[in-house]
């Protein structure tokens, strides 16, 4: 039963991560509920072995339940019940699943191994999906028929999430010859791609991934990504259109210097921030529904006097807030804030596997983290499969610690007279 449901986790995971339903589903014109199906049968098979119970003692994941009791709470007081309900469901259908999933099916550290190849290959097939369902839109790279990353910064944050994983997976030590050749076609194709969104927010997550990734990693990663680095730019930025270039750029230029769109940009986004603040303060227990705050935000507007702009929050954290309220808000951040600390704990585990693998989730999750503070995911699944690979981490680290503790106990003493801190023992005398 336990490789039964770590299969089926797998296969789910797959789906989850790459959007490749979404794109049958647009092919074949039939919705399948493919990630319904996974995940639930997933989640049974995880009941009937009793490991479920791994995933749901934790703090990190009690705050994510938390959330999503919010969330739901959210939704039963919306403005609107009938256009909460789906993202509701959406979200404890089939992205809370994965918090109870890893947890659950991860019990060495093979296993971990065979979820991080999971979801790098998934990412591989993400930025395959860019070249066979791509579309260029006022210059800026789309996706058809994947519709949750159809939009170009969608995308972009997708494959800031996944990138790191995949450079892992293809490139990490050991890996065959077949693999570093992939890793060298992948990794140019994923940065065009992320270029040719036009995607400002991914390139300020991008900068501040870099710098990260300088402080923290081996000098070995340091040379390789300063020299792979601009050789994977110059081969992509031939071929990335000339409008998301000039999109980029406007994140250098002074104010006065940027384009009318850039500038237009900037004040709607602006404008959207201040509305999910005010709504956020008129209904600060449970918001105004999920998915609710376009409609709000428009109404509000007409009350104002100014035309509504009916667009997303555009910030992840107001989004939050303003859709599910200050509770809903605290127990996400403070969900994001335990992660992040586990992943950066565990890099200093002394299991070399582990902490390379919670190195590479920390940067995947900061950089995701970055990226959706431009953009509305309050719903996604990205910050739960990094939390249940932080819970999945701790437990195998806090096993292996045991582990060495009792062979450490286990081991007769070479030096009988020499107590635990090296000094001399005095042998006790005959009759005292």
């Amino acid at each position: 039963m336990d490789r039964i449901a770590l299969r089926l986790a797998l296969l789910f995971l797959f789906f989850r991560i790459s959007f490749l339903h979404e794109f049958i589903t647009y092919k074949i014109h039939v919705d399948l509920h493919m990630l319904m199906v996974l995940g639930g049968i997933s989640c049974l098979t995880v009941f009937i072995s009793g490991k479920w119970v791994n995933g749901f003692r934790d703090k990190n994941a009690l705050l994510w339940y938390g959330y999503a009791i919010c969330l739901c709470l959210a939704t039963v007081f919306s403005t609107w019940r009938g256009g909460s309900l789906p993202f509701c469901l959406g979200y404890v259908r089939t992205v809370l699943p994965l918090l109870l999933l890893i947890p659950a099916v991860v019990g060495s550290r093979s296993d971990l191994m065979k979820v991080i190849n999971t979801i790098g290959w998934a990412g591989v097939a993400t930025v395959a999906l860019g070249f066979t369902a791509k579309e260029f839109r006022d210059g800026r790279m789309t996706l058809v028929g994947a519709e949750s990353i159809g939009d170009s910064n969608d995308y972009a944050a997708q494959l800031m999430y996944v990138m790191p994983v995949i450079t892992y997976v293809l490139f990490a030590a050991k890996k065959s010859i077949f693999r570093k050749i992939l890793g060298a076609i992948v990794l140019p194709a994923g940065v065009y791609q992320l270029l040719s969104t036009g995607s400002r927010g991914a390139m300020v997550s991008a900068v501040v991934t870099l710098m990260v990734i300088l402080f923290i990693a081996k000098p070995s990663v340091k040379i390789g990504l300063i020299l792979g680095l601009p050789t994977m730019a110059m081969l992509a930025i031939p071929f990335v259109p000339s409008h998301a270039m000039d999109r980029l750029t406007t994140l250098f230029k002074s104010k006065d210097a940027q384009t009318t769109e850039a500038a237009e940009s900037a004040e709607a986004r602006r404008r959207l921030f201040e509305q999910s603040i005010t709504l956020t303060l008129k209904h600060p227990l449970l918001g105004v529904g999920p998915g609710q705050f376009m409609e709000n935000e428009g109404n509000l507007a007409s009350e104002s006097g100014v035309k509504g702009m009916w667009h997303e929050t555009h910030n992840t954290y107001t989004q939050v807030s303003s859709e599910c309220g200050i509770p809903a808000l605290i127990c996400f951040v403070s969900a994001l804030v335990m992660s992040l600390r586990r992943l950066w704990k565990a890099r200093s585990c002394g299991d070399p596997l582990l902490a390379s693998v919670a190195q590479v989730f920390f940067i995947s999750t900061l950089s995701f983290a970055v990226c959706v503070f431009f953009l509305s995911h309050a719903y996604g699944f990205a910050f739960l499969i990094s939390a249940g690979l932080g819970i999945t981490i701790d437990r195998l680290a806090a096993t292996r610690r045991q582990s060495t503790d009792a062979d450490t106990a286990d081991s007769p003493n070479p030096y009988p007279l020499l107590n635990a801190t090296g000094l001399q023992r005095t042998p006790a005398l005959p009759g005292r």
